[in-house]
Protein backbone atom coordinates (compact mmCIF):
# COMPACT_ATOMS: atom_id res chain seq x y z
CA UNK A 1 0.00 0.00 0.00
CA UNK A 2 1.06 3.40 -0.77
CA UNK A 3 1.37 5.83 2.10
CA UNK A 4 1.78 3.76 4.81
CA UNK A 5 4.56 2.20 6.53
CA UNK A 6 4.59 -1.59 6.64
CA UNK A 7 3.96 -3.00 10.26
CA UNK A 8 5.70 -5.77 11.08
CA UNK A 9 3.77 -6.74 14.11
CA UNK A 10 0.98 -5.13 12.02
CA UNK A 11 -2.21 -7.95 13.88
CA UNK A 12 -0.47 -8.00 17.69
CA UNK A 13 -0.49 -3.52 16.99
CA UNK A 14 -4.43 -3.72 15.45
CA UNK A 15 -5.66 -6.21 18.60
CA UNK A 16 -3.75 -3.55 21.42
CA UNK A 17 -6.15 -0.39 19.45
CA UNK A 18 -9.37 -2.50 19.10
CA UNK A 19 -9.21 -3.28 22.69
CA UNK A 20 -8.75 -0.02 23.64
CA UNK A 21 -11.38 1.41 21.21
CA UNK A 22 -14.00 -1.00 22.98
CA UNK A 23 -12.89 0.45 26.37
CA UNK A 24 -13.32 4.02 25.29
CA UNK A 25 -17.00 2.84 23.11
CA UNK A 26 -18.35 1.26 26.76
CA UNK A 27 -18.65 5.61 28.04
CA UNK A 28 -21.08 5.63 25.32
CA UNK A 29 -24.82 5.14 25.97
CA UNK A 30 -25.78 1.26 25.16
CA UNK A 31 -27.96 2.08 22.86
CA UNK A 32 -26.37 4.84 20.95
CA UNK A 33 -25.69 3.72 17.21
CA UNK A 34 -22.07 4.43 16.83
CA UNK A 35 -21.42 2.21 19.60
CA UNK A 36 -23.47 -0.53 18.90
CA UNK A 37 -22.22 -0.44 15.05
CA UNK A 38 -18.40 -0.02 16.40
CA UNK A 39 -19.04 -2.67 19.44
CA UNK A 40 -20.25 -5.25 16.57
CA UNK A 41 -17.13 -4.80 14.11
CA UNK A 42 -14.85 -4.57 17.00
CA UNK A 43 -16.13 -7.85 18.06
CA UNK A 44 -15.90 -9.57 14.51
CA UNK A 45 -12.55 -8.42 14.05
CA UNK A 46 -11.13 -9.30 17.45
CA UNK A 47 -12.44 -12.80 16.88
CA UNK A 48 -10.64 -12.97 13.57
CA UNK A 49 -7.44 -11.54 14.95
CA UNK A 50 -7.52 -13.86 17.67
CA UNK A 51 -8.24 -16.81 15.71
CA UNK A 52 -5.61 -15.84 12.82
CA UNK A 53 -1.94 -15.34 12.50
CA UNK A 54 -1.33 -15.16 8.90
CA UNK A 55 -1.59 -11.61 7.63
CA UNK A 56 -2.79 -12.56 4.02
CA UNK A 57 -6.05 -14.79 5.74
CA UNK A 58 -6.31 -11.78 8.35
CA UNK A 59 -7.18 -9.63 5.07
CA UNK A 60 -9.33 -11.18 3.04
CA UNK A 61 -11.47 -12.91 6.38
CA UNK A 62 -11.47 -9.13 7.52
CA UNK A 63 -12.03 -7.80 4.49
CA UNK A 64 -11.76 -4.06 4.76
CA UNK A 65 -8.30 -3.49 3.05
CA UNK A 66 -4.44 -3.94 4.39
CA UNK A 67 -4.25 -3.86 8.14
CA UNK A 68 -1.94 -1.12 7.89
CA UNK A 69 -4.74 0.76 7.00
CA UNK A 70 -7.15 -0.59 9.58
CA UNK A 71 -4.49 0.71 12.13
CA UNK A 72 -4.80 4.10 10.61
CA UNK A 73 -8.09 4.05 11.18
CA UNK A 74 -8.52 2.76 14.03
CA UNK A 75 -5.86 5.47 15.57
CA UNK A 76 -7.94 7.85 14.03
CA UNK A 77 -11.29 6.87 15.81
CA UNK A 78 -9.17 6.96 19.09
CA UNK A 79 -7.40 10.40 18.34
CA UNK A 80 -10.35 12.19 16.89
CA UNK A 81 -13.66 10.82 16.18
CA UNK A 82 -14.27 9.23 20.00
CA UNK A 83 -12.98 12.22 21.55
CA UNK A 84 -15.10 14.35 19.87
CA UNK A 85 -18.40 11.89 20.42
CA UNK A 86 -17.84 12.26 24.10
CA UNK A 87 -17.37 15.91 24.24
CA UNK A 88 -19.97 16.69 22.32
CA UNK A 89 -22.67 14.02 23.77
CA UNK A 90 -25.12 13.87 21.02
CA UNK A 91 -27.39 11.45 22.76
CA UNK A 92 -27.79 14.49 25.25
CA UNK A 93 -29.73 16.28 22.73
CA UNK A 94 -33.46 16.89 23.92
CA UNK A 95 -35.60 14.83 21.77
CA UNK A 96 -37.86 18.47 20.56
CA UNK A 97 -34.49 20.56 19.84
CA UNK A 98 -35.29 20.60 15.87
CA UNK A 99 -38.19 21.01 16.75
CA UNK A 100 -37.99 24.07 17.79
CA UNK A 101 -35.46 25.12 15.13
CA UNK A 102 -37.71 23.67 12.79
CA UNK A 103 -38.08 27.11 9.28
CA UNK A 104 -41.41 27.86 8.77
CA UNK A 105 -42.95 25.70 6.12
CA UNK A 106 -45.43 27.29 3.85
CA UNK A 107 -48.21 24.96 3.25
CA UNK A 108 -49.97 26.72 -0.05
CA UNK A 109 -47.26 27.78 -2.85
CA UNK A 110 -49.11 30.31 -5.62
CA UNK A 111 -46.95 28.61 -9.25
CA UNK A 112 -46.19 32.10 -11.28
Amino acid sequence: MVGLDVQHHAREVLIELYKKMAVELAKFPEDFPYRVDNEYSLQRRLAILLEETDIIRLEEEIDDGQLESMIAEAQDELANEIPNLLELKPWDTPANKWEKQRPYIYTEVEVL
